[in-house]
């Protein structure tokens, strides 16, 4: 599934908290970087279910950009986190 739509302002200091969901084996991660694309270059560790990391960095540049799972299981086992749906929006608004 998608995540959600994460709306800040420019110069906001964004402090994120991601709990580990996967089943098994399976591992998940947060990334807003040139492939969202944007000039971000934010990435979580990889995590497994019940694992906690906090990312944090400073929305500098307005805008609207995709973050997304990176991960890419090894075929023959399907299509990237990426490709099945998960990935969200995140809206930097300008101050006025």
């Amino acid at each position: 599934r998608g995540g959600p739509t994460i709306t800040v302002y420019v110069n906001d200091r964004v402090r994120i908290t991601l709990i580990g969901n996967g089943s098994g084996p399976i591992v998940h991660d947060f990334v807003l970087d040139s492939e969202s694309p944007s000039p971000y270059n934010v990435r979580s560790n990889r995590l497994s279910r019940g694992q906690i990391q906090v990312i944090e960095f400073v929305a500098s540049y307005p805008g609207e950009y995709k973050y997304y799972c990176s991960v890419r299981p090894i075929p023959p086992f399907g299509p990237s986190h990426r490709d099945r749906g998960q990935e969200g929006t995140i809206v930097i608004l300008p101050r006025s």
